[in-house]
Parts: structure tokens; sequence; C-alpha cells
């Protein structure tokens, strides 16, 4: 065997240079990187060049104002800003869990707790300015800011660009029509609902709805049988997110549950059919406010409770109808109220 011996001639002098131009790249390349990190470290300008909407948002005022820029909770997030077509993403991002486990690395545990208990007794089941709801669920972000990113919009619906209607003025009953013999009236601002001597009745909206978004904030004295109609019409039938009493022996069923009541075309008194039946009896507020979300667009329905996702279905039996809350009869609801402090409609279409 001929060996075959290796000597420096055989390195080309261009191969040299070109290792030599790499290793000077390298390094230029580490040190353009440590200065890019230092700069997002002490300014945020880097960041806002696209995320503009987040200079003014509230926690990044207050910890800029502290000296701690995005990029302490974040990452430098270099590759992220060098990429144009947005497809790297950040160092770092928070799913919902990791908020707060992050947050109380700086902040800790709230030390007074009679402020957090009476922030939720006042905010529960209800949005904050923000537009956050506020739940047993609820994290940082949704009582401080709306530093929240949304990545994409709600699938399946779009809100077209009418405002919000408020359908109660907090005054009085204007837009409204009672049917029945149920008491309604206005105390301290909130609708109230209520048995006049032990008579069922519905209170209903003067105008008719389609393909909407409906917000409703509530609250309830026990032991009660209520709802909230929409779509409804002509002897009552349409769709009701149940609003009921623990163990109600009619229904067997918690709030929450949609039912439909009779079918399109009957001439006869409606019958109710259970669209959705909810057992889990944490997700309302006994003893406070409670938020429920309903969106209706063609045949499919959608409906939240207190951030809690309750129906997502398809049903064809009712298109159009008045929005309206109900006071059963019955002598174990004698002392019931239904309170509304705020009832807000929004039209919405099909994308």
């Amino acid at each position: 065997m001929k060996c075959v011996r290796l000597t420096r001639s055989r390195i080309s002098p261009a191969a040299v240079v070109l290792a030599a131009a790499f290793l000077v790249a390298g390094s230029e390349d580490d040190q353009r990187r440590k200065e890019g990190e230092e700069a997002v470290l002490k300014s945020n300008s880097p960041c806002m060049v696209c995320h503009i909407d987040f200079a003014d948002e509230e926690l990044t005022v207050q910890h800029r104002k502290a000296g701690v820029m995005c990029a302490a909770c974040h990452g430098p997030c270099l590759e992220h800003m060098d990429d144009e077509m947005a497809a790297t993403r950040p160092d770092r991002l928070f799913g919902r869990a990791e908020v707060k486990p992050m947050c109380g690395e700086c902040h800790g545990e709230h030390e007074n707790k009679d402020a957090v208990d009476a922030f939720l007794k006042e905010w529960y089941g209800r949005r904050r300015p923000n537009g956050q709801l506020i739940t047993n669920n609820a994290i940082c972000t949704d009582c401080h800011g709306r530093h929240v990113r949304l990545l994409a919009p709600m699938p399946q619906v779009k809100p077209t660009a009418a405002e919000w209607t408020q359908l109660f003025n907090g005054k009085d009953l204007t837009g409204w029509k009672p049917v029945g013999d149920a008491k309604w009236s206005v105390e301290n601002g909130v609708l109230v609902g209520q048995q006049n001597n032990g008579q069922h009745g519905e209170l209903l909206t003067e105008e008719s709805y389609d393909d909407f978004e409906l917000v409703v904030t509530f609250k309830v004295r026990w032991p009660a049988n209520s709802g909230i109609w929409f779509r409804a019409f002509d002897k009552l039938r349409g769709y009701q997110l149940d609003i009921v009493s623990p163990g109600e022996p009619l229904h067997q069923n918690l709030t929450g549950s949609l039912l439909s009541w009779g079918e399109v075309g009957m001439v006869s008194d409606a019958a109710a059919d259970f669209l959705t039946k909810i057992t889990d009896e944490t997700i309302i507020n006994p003893d406070g406010w409670n938020t429920a979300d309903i969106i209706a667009v063609g045949d499919h329905i959608k409906v939240t409770l207190n951030g809690v996702l309750i129906a997502d279905l398809k049903d064809t039996g009712h298109r159009r109808g008045k929005i309206g809350f109900e006071v059963a009869s019955g002598e174990q609801y004698r002392d019931m109220k239904i309170m509304v402090r705020e009832a807000k409609i929004r039209p919405l279409s099909a994308p």
C-alpha cells in the first residue's frame, strides 16, 4: 500500500482566506447579536416598529417606567425581528396557564386578599374595560391591561361595522314589552323581574333580531326558574338559555342549558326540547353577577357563560325573534328575582 503524505502545500491559499473570512464574519455576527440584545433590553423601540398597538398599553407603560422592557419577559427575539414574513415566533410566548406563574416570579402573590375578594365580588361575570371577562379562572392580564395578542379572528362569524346597542337604558322599560302577569321594574339602575301574586310572565324587546351577538349580565335571587330568550316569537317559541336552581325538579339540569321551544309553523302551545344540558354547577356564580354571551348567525349558535363555552351547535328551528327574560310561576319561586344590569346587542353577518 502506498501512503500519501499530506503537506501544507495541499491546502490552497484561497481556502485559508475563505476560512479566515468566515471566522471574521462569525465574530461580527456575534458582536451584532450582542449589540442587538443589549438594545432590546434597554428600549422597546425595536418591538414597537411592528407592535405599535402595545406602545401605550397599561402593562407596557408600567413596566417601562420600572425599567423592564419587552425582552425581559419575551426574550431578545432577534430572529423574530429579522423575519419580515413574521413566520418566526418570539423567543417566549405565554399561554393562559403560564401567565400567572411568570408574573409571580417578580410580583409574587397578592398581599391584600380582602382587596382581591372585593374585586372578584364586584367584577365576577362582567367584562373589564379592557374587554376581558372575569371568572374564577381569571389571570393577571384579564384584570391588568390588555396584554393579549389575538392570533386570529373567531371563525364562522364576523361582526359588522355596527356598534353595540344597549337594550336596557338603566332607567326604565323603554323598548320592552311585558307579556303575562309578572312584575317588571327598574331598581337602582338594574332591571328586576319577579312574580306578581304567583303569576308567570316574560319581558320581551319590541324589536326582533336575526343574526347577532347578545351579552347579558345577570344575577339571581334563589330559588328561581328563569331564562334568557332569543329569537323568540308568537306564543313564546324560540331559544332560551335556562336559569334554574340546582336540583330543579322540572328540568333536572343546571343554569346554562339551552332549550328550543316549539317548531316553526306550530299553532299549539310550544313544547321544549333541550339542545344542551349543563351538569357543571361551578360555571355560575350563585351569589354574584354572571355574564352570558350568545352568538346566533344563521343556524349556528354559540354560547359562553362566565367565559366557559357551553354550547356550539347548529339548529334550524328559529331564525328571527325577540330578546327577553322569564319569570316562572310556582309557589317555590315566590321570592325569586331575575336582575339584569346590562343587555347589549350588535348585528353579525356570516363571513
